[in-house]
């Protein structure tokens, strides 16, 4: 095996094949005119829901009045604003989340062509709660909001979180008899709570 791939890059290398230099992308991505607009109906569509508050201040009683919250028993909460809830102790590994009813977590930057929102949870506890959850809330301000996917990767730093990743609704899945299952192996429900003034 170690011959064969000698051999074929000694014939590379005989071949006289100049090397370039990769070619300069230019791209610019669109603006939208309304970029909250379009992110409320890519949400929808992705089967999310998209709250909006006026300013940090009222994030906490956002939190407080979403059904997903005001009915939880068990929350994992990342959010300063919401104070998790642990009625049968406080959860030590993932195992631990079980029955769990709601994780509330921060999130930017949030996409408008998409959906999505950048989530970088702040230990294990917290990455398994976005999966384990029966109903998942995202805190994003809306100063993050970008118009593309282009836009949010050259703002995040995806090579120095241990853990991200994108979220774009809830749970779903079609594999089955093309049946459509929202909360198959993940939240039933996706609510995106989006504060701040708008510019």
């Amino acid at each position: 095996m170690a011959r064969s791939r000698e051999s074929v890059l000694a014939a590379v290398r005989r071949s006289g094949a100049v090397e370039r230099p990769l070619p300069e992308i230019r791209f610019a991505p669109p603006l939208l005119a309304d970029p909250v607009g379009r992110f409320g109906e890519t949400l929808s569509e992705a089967g999310g829901e998209l709250r909006q508050v006026a300013s940090a201040e009222g994030v906490g009683g956002a939190l407080a009045g979403l059904p997903a919250l005001a009915e939880a028993r068990r929350v994992v909460s990342g959010v300063a604003a919401f104070a998790s809830r642990h009625p049968d102790g406080a959860p030590v590994v993932p195992h631990d989340l079980l029955n769990l009813d709601t994780a509330v977590a921060a999130g930017a930057p949030a996409v408008a062509e998409n959906g999505a929102v950048w989530v970088v949870p702040g230990d294990i506890l917290g990455r398994a709660a976005l999966f384990l959850a029966e109903h998942l809330v995202l805190v994003v301000p809306r100063t993050s909001l970008v118009s593309t996917l282009h836009e949010a990767y050259a703002v995040i730093s995806a090579h120095k979180a241990r853990f991200g990743c994108f979220i774009a609704g809830p749970s779903k899945t079609a594999d089955i008899e093309q049946a459509l299952v929202i909360g198959a192996h993940g939240p039933r429900t996706l609510t995106v709570l989006l504060y701040g003034e708008e510019p």
